[in-house]
């Protein structure tokens, strides 16, 4: 294989993995219903099965006679298990017998996505190996070939960000994306198989290119086959992805059901008519004459028409997914025409707390449409930095309104622990908060004390005065909902669970509500997600000194030869996941949920990663001591983590730097994780071993950011904050640095 095949092939593997991943992780949030806690545990499956396959394949890829056909063979199965992994992703629920729509817990969501993936992420990562030791047979010196590919990959891994983001999402459905990689990795392969010896495998090769461009030219087939087993007997009418998420629409008889990204967000022209009278209606009625309304999300199909039976001068309706509002427009109902016909209503396309940010219009009333915070991106509107923004949107009492899942008979400690957290967030944005519990509790926030004094008797006047039609909000009901008995009962429920506030650096209520949902399909995993409630910084770090410690003693009796480095590479794949997370969480808060600029994120980190490759790769030869740089780079990159935490609490202090800071913030940390990489391959180089070592360098890699996913991501960092979580990095890669000098500095120095 010529040098200008070989870099092609790495760019091709590194781009169709990216591809790979947001395709499939994609339907795997629409199967499990939007819920984003999915792509932490799909990202972290990806990983660990990419590192399972760098790891087996790279110690067969040593003793393999014929280097080259089993890469070959694992690219072809890559091109193959493609586009039938998305198939999959959108039948587990007719497989297992699940009607769509029925949630599924935790150990479901993991075994479903680890199944999907198993087949497309372990050949992924097999690739990387194969690569490794292909290269080190032309190459003089293994790690510098290890490092080069990792490079590469990852250069390949930006393009393919790219060209996902702005060609693939945009242009292409799911399967024409899927089998348009699979042609280029396929077509790569029969480009390479030139010998006459081969001639069977590229004819196999031709059938499959044949096959995908077939499968694209009729996607439509596929697309209705695999919707019809997604959806069950739920006749959709369309299905849409669009930068933001999926957005389906299912008829049944008269009546339509907007579903984006699996879950119900409009209903016409039926919705829930005692939802949306009662909180399209009583946050205005408590304000003695509201003239300028904002509604953030979830306003269509009701909640807008409510609202616009007032005599109000002005309606914003922040919707993030302008998709979302075509496809209401492309099946009308008599509900939905005359709600977003109305002369006084503007719909601004764009993420509600950026909206806030950057508007200078001030509001009687500000609703918050959106549900409750069962993800990170949701809980920015439940913060009570969010509440501190809306409230100074407010003109002179000016009222501020969520809803949250409640209850009148039973308020299970989980429950009333989200409502609590909540709660807690609004009494320390304003200075009066008032509750009207029910099936589902609506607050009212303000700073005037004139919302503490309104009575059922006035909001009845205030109906008769308006002139208000409505079904549900009578003088008897009224009475009902604002009884001081309701809002004692809530209090008391209330007092059983510790309060902590919810904040954008510290969102108690998404693991609340974790473990809410969880509870209702395995009490096991409820439980061991509320001990894990309970953690806290110092007994981590005591746990750590003493593991740290009994390390210590083994590697001086054992004197083990890899494992000291192999640990250092998995606390900064631990380091690379959970600072990235963080970093890509803070720039959400502050600035928006915009797709586009997510992508650039993750490819200004990736494009840290290549560059510190490369720039390791060429210091190679020059480094007597490659040891010592590598202790310098593990307590370089513990010095780091602390810095992203100063960056991320001072955000919002740096003006227009912000923006910049976060970006090279990002690059940093990407610069660091790809600089090391190379340095480890150097200090247990083995040429003959080559596919050993950089699988064992790359699995644990992938291992530490697996277990960041999954334990940092989902529990450290909604239990312990952002700035513990920082802190807690810092003291793994000190503790990595501590196994290193005592075990591994002298192999180091040798080297």
């Amino acid at each position: 294989m010529s040098a200008n095949l070989f870099i092609a092939t790495v760019l091709l593997i590194g781009a169709s993995g990216l591809v790979a991943q947001g395709l499939l992780l994609r339907e795997l949030l629409v199967s499990f219903y939007g819920n984003e806690l999915t792509l932490g545990i799909g990202l972290a499956n990806w990983v660990a099965l990419e590192a399972l396959g760098v790891y087996l394949i790279g110690r067969y890829m040593d003793v393999a006679r014929d280097k080259l056909k089993p890469f070959i063979l694992l690219q072809i199965a890559f091109s193959f298990f493609l586009p039938a992994s998305i198939y999959l992703a959108r039948s587990f629920h007719s497989l297992q017998g699940i009607p769509f729509g029925e949630g599924v817990g935790l150990p479901t969501v993991f075994a479903v996505s680890f199944l999907v993936l198993s087949l497309t992420g372990f050949c992924h990562g097999a690739l990387f190996s194969a690569c490794c030791k292909l290269h080190s047979l032309k190459s003089a010196e293994a790690a510098g070939s290890i490092g080069r590919v990792y490079a590469l990959e990852t250069f390949g891994t930006i393009a393919g960000g790219v060209a996902f983001t702005f060609i693939f999402i945009p242009y292409l459905g799911p399967f024409q994306a899927a089998c348009l990689v699979s042609i280029f990795n396929l077509f790569l392969c029969f480009v390479i198989l030139r010998r006459p010896l081969r001639t069977a495998l590229n004819y196999f090769i031709i059938a499959g290119i044949v096959l995908c461009l077939w499968a694209i030219g009729n996607s439509g087939l596929l697309e209705n086959a695999s919707l019809k087993n997604r959806w069950g007997r739920l006749e959709i009418l369309s299905s849409r992805n669009s930068a933001y998420g999926n957005i389906a629409v299912a008829k049944q008889r008269e009546q339509f059901t907007f579903y984006y990204n699996g879950l119900p967000v409009v209903v016409t022209p039926n919705p829930n008519r005692q939802f949306v009278e009662e909180f399209g209606n009583i946050p205005l009625l408590f304000h003695p004459a509201p003239k300028k309304v904002l509604v953030i999300g979830a306003g269509a199909g009701g909640l807008l028409n409510e609202i616009e039976k007032h005599q109000v001068s002005g309606i914003d309706y922040a919707e993030l997914d302008p998709m979302l509002i075509r496809m209401i427009n492309d099946y009308p109902t008599s509900l939905t025409r005359a709600e977003l016909s109305d002369k006084r209503l503007k719909v601004i396309n764009t993420d509600g707390r950026l909206f806030l940010k950057e508007t200078d219009e001030r509001y009687d009333c500000i609703l918050v449409g959106l549900s409750s915070p069962s993800d990170l991106a949701s809980n920015r509107i439940f913060t009570q930095e969010f509440f501190a923004l809306a409230g100074q949107r407010l003109r002179g009492g000016g009222i501020f309104s969520l809803w949250l899942p409640g209850s009148l008979t039973y308020l299970s400690d989980d429950l009333a622990g989200i409502n609590a957290s909540i709660n807690a967030a609004l009494c320390a944005s304003f200075r009066y908060v008032r509750l009207v519990p029910g099936e589902y509790n609506i607050f009212l926030a303000s700073d005037s004390d004139a919302l503490t004094k309104v009575t059922a008797a006035g909001l009845s006047a205030e109906i008769e005065g308006r002139r208000i039609k409505t079904a549900a909000l009578v003088p008897g009901y009224l009475e009902y909902r604002l009884n001081d008995v309701w809002q004692d009962w809530f209090t008391a429920n209330e007092t059983r669970v510790p309060k902590m506030v919810n904040q954008d650096m510290r969102p108690s209520a998404v693991y609340r509500m974790l473990v809410y949902s969880n509870n209702k399909f395995s009490s096991k995993v409820a439980q061991a997600l509320r001990a894990f409630e309970k953690m806290r910084l110092a007994p981590l770090l005591a746990v750590l000194a003493a593991l740290t410690f009994v390390t210590v003693v083994f590697a001086r009796i054992r004197r083990p030869a890899r494992a000291p480095t192999a640990i250092c590479i998995f606390t900064t794949g631990f380091f690379s996941m959970l600072v990235n997370l963080i970093l890509l969480f803070t720039y959400q808060t502050h600035f928006g949920s915009l797709y586009h600029k997510l992508a650039i994120l993750i490819t200004i980190f990736m494009a840290g990663i290549g560059a510190g490759g490369i720039w390791a790769s060429g210091c190679l030869g020059k480094v007597k001591k490659p040891g010592f740089v590598f202790a310098c780079l593990e307590l370089g990159i513990a010095v780091f983590a602390l810095f992203a935490a100063g960056v991320v609490f001072r955000v919002g202090q740096l003006g227009s730097f912000a923006e910049t800071a976060l970006f090279l913030s990002l690059f940093g940390c990407g610069l660091l994780t790809g600089f090391e990489f190379p340095f480890a391959a150097k200090l247990i180089e083995d040429k003959d071993k080559a596919g050993g070592v950089s699988g064992l360098l790359y699995a644990a890699d992938l291992l530490g950011g697996w277990f960041a996913g999954i334990f940092g991501g989902v529990i450290m960092l909604p239990v312990l904050g952002v700035l513990n979580c920082c802190v807690l990095i810092a003291a793994f890669k000190l503790s990595s640095l501590t196994v290193f000098l005592v075990s591994g500095r002298k192999t180091g120095d040798e080297n």
